[in-house]
């Protein structure tokens, strides 16, 4: 876990700004504004059925419930604390289930990049969980990584990501209930292009770009240029600069440089700390242009009232700190072929109890 202060994935970018901006002006005349221009949002309504979407009772962890006990069954006297076995001790699982339904918020969050080949579905590139924490009063931001060999329902074990492509954001949903014991009924999906007219619309954002690192922005933009037919500047120097969009996106996109996956997740938080920081040196003022130019990129299971009332949820709630972790944490997965084919094989059972630690518990699995 690491606390950024707004630093998350692409994908949370705009999720992000949804929210900032309803509860920074919620309670002004950009109220309005903001209402009318959700219009411009694609619903999607998906089925919220328990069955459909793979959700069962949560089963919190022994060592969790422990840390959430409040008070004790009364004993005898005459007997020792001990020798009470640890489940007198707690409060009924019942009880738990209740707190974290009505106090921590999950919704899913996928990235996807469409128009990159003729006719190609797409993949959810970039996989997260918002978590609207009333409890700690955080948001906090979980990212799974897209190579992560999990089960998906009805098409054997694959790729997470490649759940989105099979069944959408209902079977996505599905596949990160079942095999983390989730209880997510929304979703956001965002369109990677629109995440390069967000930087332009704030003048863009500085990084700092490594001499490996040049290529591989420089060959991302030619490619996306040639399918969408635009022109593109070129990075002709490494050091701290000024980056358009395309160039941002392309060097969040790096995947060939280093660590694969793992360090690309570094590379958007770096671009997404300095969008986040660059939008709140702006001010409110410029939320609504900013959110004029996302909102054609996104799609929602939610209505544009249930958007709104989450960001007042967040405001009412006095939530600001931001937090992010990446799961599987180091230490429990391995690179494996399988059937020729690369999987980031884990070990679900302790993923699950990371995840639900994080969530749930606001603690940090990185933690040694």
């Amino acid at each position: 876990m690491n606390k950024v202060n707004g630093t998350a994935k692409k994908i949370i970018t705009k999720v992000v700004i949804i929210l900032l901006a309803v509860t920074s002006i919620g309670f002004s005349a950009s109220a309005l504004f903001m209402y009318t221009q959700l219009d411009r949002v694609k619903i999607n309504k998906i089925s919220k059925s328990d069955n459909d979407l793979g959700i069962t009772p949560i089963q919190i962890d022994p060592e969790i419930e422990m840390n959430q006990v409040a008070e004790a069954t009364p004993v005898k006297e005459t007997q020792p604390i001990k020798d009470i076995p640890p489940i007198m001790v707690k409060k009924p699982i019942v009880e738990e289930k209740k707190v974290y339904g009505t106090k921590i918020t999950n919704i899913a969050l996928f990235g996807i990049d469409v128009g990159r080949q003729k006719n190609e579905a797409a993949h959810s590139d970039a996989i997260m969980i918002i978590s609207i924490d009333e409890v700690h009063k955080k948001i906090k931001l979980s990212s799974i990584i897209r190579d992560t060999y999990v089960d998906i329902d009805g098409h054997g074990k694959g790729r997470i990501n490649a759940a989105y492509m099979f069944g959408g954001p209902e079977l996505a949903i599905k596949t990160i209930n079942k095999n983390f014991n989730m209880n997510i009924r929304d979703y956001y999906t965002v369109n990677f292009s629109g995440l390069a007219d967000i930087i332009d619309g704030v003048g863009g954002i500085d990084i700092n770009i490594k001499k490996r690192e040049i290529d591989e922005v420089n060959k991302y933009m030619r490619e996306v240029a040639k399918i969408k037919k635009q022109r593109s500047t070129p990075i002709a120097s490494a050091g701290l600069q000024r980056l358009n969009g395309k160039q941002a996106v392309a060097y969040a996109r790096i995947r060939k440089v280093g660590n694969g996956d793992f360090d690309r997740t570094e590379r958007q938080k770096s671009v997404l700390t300095a969008l986040i920081v660059k939008i709140q040196n702006q001010g409110p003022g410029k939320y609504p242009y900013l959110i004029s130019k996302m909102l054609p990129y996104v799609e929602t299971s939610m209505s544009k009232a249930e958007i709104v009332k989450t960001g007042t949820d967040v405001f009412t709630a006095g939530i600001s700190n931001i937090e992010w972790c990446r799961f599987p944490v180091d230490g429990y997965y391995k690179g494996k072929l399988i059937n020729k084919a690369w999987y980031l094989v884990t070990d679900i059972k302790s993923t699950k109890k990371h995840l639900h630690k994080f969530i749930y518990e606001d603690f940090n699995p990185t933690k040694k």
